[in-house]
């Protein structure tokens, strides 16, 4: 195989997204260029890239993994084999074709690296240069290694690359078929010139410190529809609207397969009584008070920065998931839904119009079955104030609804109150906002810009029907909470 690298001029951040390499007949046409410098919009930009490439082979990382002293004695012999016979031993199973590319690519690495620094580096530092290789290949392509073919091509970010190792191993990556990109405000570091000459660089701005805000990607496995998480063996029933005393069965098999939660985990206590409406109820008055007064679309949306995107971790700190949150207390308080933490070691916590990102395992309390729990990071908050005017919610009332579906950051949806159920013993509100994989979580307000109910699921056998718990149940699950 044959490389070829940067057979397009790359001048922003826009055209490294835009532009992808190929490789055809034997020649692989990849990318290799670094932004040095700052500007005032980067994290913006930043992000901006990152919605534009999530959903593709994408990776996005502000530092590379350090290698522990319990991941060492795999990666050293894995070395000294590879050193023997060329043949490449990893942790994670990877085709014939990967692992003829990768002996081939380190070779070439290793070689720049010895000819690159003047003294040349002993065969010590050459060693532990090659042990990083293997491994940060083995962690960071884990995701990819079983689909990889000859004919590849993905997208690599790296972040704050200083140093001759680090810039290296992005060039082994080209090998591979990624095309890379490395972010330095800060400037080319420590690298050597005959180095910096392997990839193209355009400036951004003067050189300055800088955060690069995290990476939280979309899901690469994303359901239709968001599912009711299990949690109870028993069948859903529904109320029929004209008759609530009578409430036939209806089928819905959840496709989100998880244990249900040990009811000792849920808070006792005896269930209110949703009042319903009429068979042909009248419109909802709006004749509010002149100090409560409804508020237009546009107003609605800008309470978006008060709802909060959630990145699930894992135990390794990778993000398995994203759901949404809504500020609830100023100490820090954010209101979620049980399915979205129950599996996370900690979590992501984003918000708008705020590049960083603020990391938090406090999960203070939960409620498995009202399926609501409630994180604290820590920052001053500005919750969104919850529904207490005392007059019931009707059918055909107008809500709106903003939570990050599919990862797409604060999105708003309008729609209305199209019912109330009774799921697994549990009071819902039924509405038609349109959300998706991602909103749970989210909340549901009505025209005052009060939350009348948390996202929490959709059934898949119609379109927008969508459930929300409601203020209710989040008022008695969070009390002395709320500001």
């Amino acid at each position: 195989m044959q490389y070829y690298a940067n057979p397009m001029e790359v001048r922003s951040l826009e055209e490294f997204g835009s532009v992808r390499g190929t490789s055809m007949g034997g020649v692989r046409r990849v990318y290799f260029v670094r932004a040095v410098g700052t500007v005032r919009d980067l994290a913006d930009r930043i992000l901006a890239l990152d919605h534009k490439l999530s959903g593709t082979a994408y990776l996005r990382l502000n530092s590379l993994p350090v290698l522990t002293a319990q991941d060492s004695p795999f990666y050293e012999g894995a070395f000294q084999q590879w050193g023997l016979n060329k043949t490449v031993r990893l942790q994670n199973a990877f085709p014939a074709d990967f692992g003829r590319a990768l002996s081939g690519a380190m070779e070439r690495v290793l070689q720049q690296f010895r000819t690159s620094r003047t003294p040349p580096p002993t065969d010590s530092i050459v060693r532990n240069f090659g042990v990083k290789l293997l491994f940060w290949t083995d962690r960071i392509l884990q995701p990819y290694l079983s689909q990889w073919t000859p004919n590849w091509t993905g997208k690599i970010v790296l972040g704050n690359v200083m140093r001759e190792q680090e810039y290296l191993f992005g060039y082994l990556l080209t090998q591979l078929g990624w095309d890379v990109l490395l972010l330095n405000p800060a400037g080319d570091g420590k690298i050597t010139p005959s180095s910096l000459a392997l990839s193209q660089r355009f400036d951004l701005g003067p050189c300055g410190r800088e955060s690069l805000p995290a990476y939280i990607p979309v899901p690469k496995q994303t359901p239709p529809k968001v599912q009711i998480p299990p949690r109870t063996a028993t069948r859903q029933t529904l109320p029929t609207l004209p008759r609530p005393q009578t409430q036939p069965k209806v089928q819905q098999t959840p496709t989100r397969q998880q244990p249900s939660p040990p009811r000792s985990q849920t808070s006792q206590r005896p269930q209110p009584t949703v009042q319903r409406p009429a068979t042909n109820p009248q419109p909802a008055q709006r004749t509010a008070p002149s100090a409560r007064q409804e508020k237009s679309y546009e107003e609605l949306a800008a309470l978006a920065p008060s709802v909060v995107m959630i990145g699930v971790l894992n135990s390794q700190r990778q993000i398995q998931a994203t759901g949404s949150g809504i500020m609830i207390g100023r100490g820090g308080y954010i209101l979620t839904n049980y399915h979205v933490v129950e599996r996370g070691a900690a979590f992501a916590v984003r918000i708008e119009d705020d590049a960083q990102t603020y990391f938090t395992d406090r999960v203070i309390k939960v409620n498995p079955k009202m399926d609501l729990a409630i994180l604290r990071i820590q920052r001053t908050l500005k919750p969104l104030p919850l529904y207490k005017d005392g007059k019931p919610l009707v059918r055909g009332q107008r809500v709106v609804a903003i939570g990050s579906p599919l990862g797409l950051f604060n999105s708003v949806s309008d729609g209305i109150i199209s019912g109330f159920r009774v799921i697994d013993e549990v009071n819902m509100i039924q509405f038609t906002a349109p959300i998706s994989h991602g909103s749970s979580g989210g909340a549901v307000l009505n025209l005052y810009g009060e939350v009348i109910g948390i996202s929490t699921a959709g059934l898949d056998a119609g379109q927008n029907l969508n459930l929300a718990v409601p203020y209710e149940e989040i008022r008695w699950f969070a009390n002395g909470l709320f500001d």
